[in-house]
C-alpha cells in the first residue's frame, strides 16, 4: 500500500477440493494479522493492531479489542475462544521499560482486566482442557484448569515448527486428532495435510508466501494468511 502497511488477506483453502487447490477471499484488512481462530458459529477471529472479527462467508472486519498502549502492548497474536467461551486468550508482544516482551494473555469475554498466563508465548491453542503452545521452534503441551486457568505437566511436543513471521504469525493449528505445522523454511510455502503419525498429503495450492494456519471446525478447510506484495 502507498503508506508502506501490510495488505492482510485472510483466505480459505477448501479441503474438499484439493485437487483444485481453490482459494477464496474473506477480507482485506490493513492490521498486520497473526494466527486466525474460525469459531464454531460462523466467525473468523485474528489478531494484528487489536483483536479483530469477520463473518466467514466475508465482511468487513469489526474491532474486538483495541491495543493496550499504555501498558506497552504494540500486537496481538493468535486469538483463541477457550472452551465454555467465557475467556479469551491471545498473545501480546510489547515493549515496557524492561525491554520487548511476549506473553500469553487470558481475558474475560465479559470484559475485565487480561492476566498473563505464560511469558514468551507466541501462539497458542486449548483442545479438551490442554494447552498446546509455541516457544521459539518449539510446541509445548501443558494441562489447563478451564476454571482456575492454573496449568501443569508441561512438556515438549515436537521442535522444528517454523517461528513467528514477522512477529506475528504461527505456522500451525490443531483440529480434533489433526496437526497441521509449517516447518521452518523460506519465505514462499507449499501446503500439506499431516496427520499425527506424521503422513502428509500435499495440496495442489500454489506456492505462495503464506503466513498464519487456522482449520475449520470441522477440520476440512484451511484459513491462511496471505501476505501478497502491495
Amino acid at each position: 500500500m502507498a503508506d508502506g502497511s501490510t495488505l492482510f488477506r485472510p483466505a480459505l483453502v477448501d479441503g474438499h477440493r484439493a485437487a483444485s487447490g481453490a482459494i477464496t477471499l474473506v477480507a482485506d484488512s490493513t492490521s498486520t494479522t497473526g494466527e486466525p481462530e474460525w469459531t464454531t458459529d460462523g466467525f473468523i477471529l485474528f489478531g494484528g493492531y487489536g483483536l479483530w472479527r469477520v463473518s466467514a462467508n466475508g465482511g468487513t472486519p469489526v474491532p474486538v479489542l483495541a491495543v493496550d498502549t499504555a501498558r506497552g502492548d504494540r500486537i496481538y497474536i493468535a486469538p483463541r475462544l477457550l472452551p465454555g467461551r467465557k475467556f479469551l486468550m491471545y498473545s501480546v508482544r510489547g515493549t515496557n521499560l524492561d525491554g520487548p516482551f511476549l506473553r500469553l494473555m487470558v481475558r474475560s469475554v465479559s470484559g475485565g482486566p487480561a492476566r498473563v498466563l505464560i511469558d514468551g508465548v507466541s501462539a497458542a491453542t486449548v483442545d479438551n482442557g490442554t494447552l498446546i503452545y509455541q516457544k521459539g521452534s518449539e510446541l509445548r503441551v501443558a494441562d489447563l484448569n478451564l476454571s482456575t486457568l492454573a496449568l501443569s505437566n508441561d512438556r515438549r511436543l515436537l521442535d522444528g515448527v517454523a517461528p513467528m513471521v514477522n512477529t506475528t504469525a504461527a505456522g500451525w493449528a490443531l483440529s480434533g486428532d489433526l496437526l497441521v505445522y509449517r516447518a521452518a523454511a523460506g519465505a514462499t510455502r507449499s501446503l500439506a495435510w499431516v496427520n499425527r503419525d506424521g503422513r502428509a498429503q500435499p495440496l495442489a495450492a500454489p506456492a505462495r508466501p503464506y503466513l498464519g494456519v487456522g482449520l475449520s471446525p470441522d477440520g476440512n478447510r484451511v484459513l491462511l494468511g496471505v501476505q501478497d506484495e502491495p
